[in-house]
């Protein structure tokens, strides 16, 4: 059993040494070659499209909570209990589909929420070495 516990940690460090993106997090673009920065600037704009998805995805499952609501308001107004019953019943597994989604952005795209920093530092380093290699 301990075994399996270490195998499992041993792979999530694997894999966190492996995420270039938290690489420039921690320690900052200086380290990495010119090329590579471009590919994590193009990572990041990817990232960034991929995680707007889920969040306009997560905002419509937001608004039809509220519209389940209303839905259900006018079919008790209409003496279809039944049905009205199944709408309010939409409105937690809507509130789970919010939590689970935000927990889904949360832990697939760590690196997100220092998304401006990161692009700021990448771009920053980029210029100071065109800078220098005008120098010479």
């Amino acid at each position: 059993m301990q075994e399996f516990f270490l195998n499992r940690r041993l792979k999530r460090i694997e894999r966190e040494a492996n995420d270039d993106l938290r690489l420039v997090c921690d320690l900052g673009p200086e380290d990495f070659p010119t090329h590579e920065l471009h590919h994590l600037l193009s990572r990041l704009n990817r990232q960034q499209r991929a995680v707007s998805r889920i969040q306009t995805f997560l905002f419509l499952t937001c608004m039809s909570t509220a519209l389940w609501v209303v839905v259900a308001f006018v079919l008790f107004s209409s003496d279809r209990t039944v049905l009205a019953y199944g709408a309010l019943a939409l409105v937690p597994i809507c509130g789970l589909i919010l939590l689970l989604g935000v927990h889904h952005r949360e832990q697939r795209f760590f690196t997100y929420r220092y998304h401006d920093e990161m692009v700021r530092r990448i771009q920053g380093e980029l210029e100071r070495r065109r800078k220098d290699a005008r120098i010479y």
